[in-house]
C-alpha cells in the first residue's frame, strides 16, 4: 500500500489511503504527498462474542468512508474492502480493483463462511481483480471462477545496491521471514545446512525475522554441536540493513509454502545475490534458470520436508559463481519487477475504469 501510494504520488495522483487504529478519534494526516484518514476499529464485547473480526469490521468504517466521499477509482487491498466498495456502489457507480493478496483456496472458507460471503460479494462487483502471481490467478479461476489480472508485487530497485564479490570460503546462506511459522521451512533447512556443512565446511547461516527463542533452541537442537555457533539469529532488525545482508549472503534461501510471492528474493536478486526457493506458491515465478534454483519441497502440507533436495539446490546455486556475470544477472532479474515497468499496469487499470486518458 505504502509504496503503491508513493508511486501514484510521483506519477502526478492525487491519493488518499483509509486505514485503521485500534482506538481514539479519526485522524487526518499527509504523509509523503498521500492523505491518510485513520478511523477507529469497530471492537466491542458483541463483535467478539459473534466471532467478528476488526478486519470485517472494517468494511463498515470502509463503506461509510466511501459514501460520504467520491474518487475516480478504488484500489482495495482486502475482500472486506472490496465488499464495502461494491455495497457503497449499488446506488452511485463506484469503480474498484480488488487486489487478491494471497493464494485462494476454497477449503479454508470451509470455517469461515462469513468471509466467503465478503469475497464473493467483492469479486462480484470488481471492475478488475489483481492477483500477484501465477498459482494465485490459477486457483481463483479454478475454485472461484473469477478471471483476473496478473500483476506480481513491484520491487524499488532503486533500494538495493549492486555487491559484486562474494566469500566463498566461508559462503553466508541468508534466510529472511518469520521462521516460527513451521511453513516457512525453518527445520528443513537447518537439516539442509547440516548436510551442507560436510562438504563446504567455511558455511555459516543467518536468519532475519521473528523468531521465539523456543523455536531457535528447536532448530538449534537439529545440529550437530560443532555447527551451531555457524548459526546466527539476527531478529526482526531495521529494513534499511537488509541490503546490506543481501550484499554480503552468498545466497538468499526462501524454503517455504504457500507464499503469494516472495519478495525477500526479488530484493536479493537486486543486491546481485542468487537465491534457492521451492518449487510452490508464487516463487518459481521469480526464480528462473541462470540467478536462482528451484526445489521440490516434499509435503505441503504443514512444512517442507525435502533436506536432501534444498542441500542439492544450496550447492548448485553455489556452482552458479563460476559464472562472473552472475551478479549482473541475477540484477537484471529484479530489474523487470520494478516500479518503473509495472507500476504503469496499474494506472492503465484505473485509467481503465474511470474512464480518463
Amino acid at each position: 500500500m505504502n509504496e503503491l501510494s508513493r508511486y501514484l504520488v510521483s506519477r502526478g495522483h492525487d491519493v488518499t489511503i483509509l486505514t485503521s487504529k485500534p482506538s481514539g478519534t479519526e485522524e487526518i494526516a499527509q504523509e509523503d504527498g498521500c492523505t491518510i484518514v485513520r478511523r477507529p476499529q469497530m471492537q466491542s464485547r458483541f463483535w467478539r462474542w459473534i466471532r467478528v473480526s476488526p478486519e470485517q469490521t472494517f468494511l463498515l468504517t470502509c463503506l461509510q468512508f466511501l459514501r460520504q466521499h467520491q474518487f475516480d477509482a478504488v484500489h482495495c487491498l482486502y475482500f472486506s474492502d472490496g465488499c464495502a466498495a461494491r455495497l457503497a456502489g449499488l446506488f452511485r457507480r463506484r469503480p474498484y480493483v480488488l487486489q487478491i493478496n494471497g493464494i485462494p483456496v476454497a477449503r479454508h472458507f470451509r470455517f469461515h463462511p462469513l468471509d466467503y460471503v465478503i469475497l464473493h460479494t467483492a469479486l462480484a462487483g470488481a471492475s478488475h481483480v489483481v492477483t500477484l502471481s501465477e498459482i494465485a490467478e490459477h486457483n481463483l479461476e479454478k475454485e472461484f471462477g473469477s478471471k483476473s489480472v496478473l500483476i506480481s508485487p513491484p520491487c524499488d530497485v532503486t533500494q538495493f545496491q549492486l555487491k559484486i564479490g562474494r566469500d566463498l570460503e566461508r559462503p553466508m546462506i541468508f534466510a529472511v521471514g518469520a521462521f516460527g511459522e513451521p511453513r516457512k521451512g525453518g527445520r528443513v533447512l537447518m537439516q539442509a545446512f547440516q548436510l551442507i556443512k560436510k562438504k563446504v565446511p567455511g558455511a555459516n547461516l543467518k536468519f532475519s525475522g521473528d523468531i521465539p527463542e523456543s523455536k531457535q533452541s528447536e532448530l538449534l537442537s537439529l545440529l550437530q554441536d560443532q555447527w551451531r555457533d555457524d548459526v546466527e539469529f539476527l531478529g526482526r532488525g531495521k529494513v534499511e540493513d537488509l541490503p546490506d545482508l543481501y550484499g554480503q549472503a552468498v545466497i538468499t534461501v526462501l524454503p517455504s509454502l504457500f507464499d503469494s510471492f516472495g519478495m525477500v528474493l526479488l530484493e536479493s536478486l537486486a543486491c546481485g545475490t542468487p537465491v534457492v526457493g521451492s518449487r510452490h506458491g508464487g516463487i518459481p515465478d521469480i526464480v528462473e534458470e541462470g540467478v536462482g534454483v528451484l526445489f521440490d519441497p516434499g509435503s505441503t502440507e504443514t512444512e517442507p520436508d525435502n533436506v536432501a533436495g534444498l542441500s542439492e539446490a544450496l550447492l548448485a546455486a553455489l556452482d552458479l559463481y563460476e559464472d562472473p556475470k552472475l551478479p549482473c544477472r541475477c540484477r537484471k532479474r529484479a530489474e523487470e519487477f520494478d516500479w518503473a515497468v509495472l507500476g504503469p499496469r496499474y494506472e492503465e487499470l484505473y485509467r481503465d475504469i474511470s474512464g480518463s486518458t
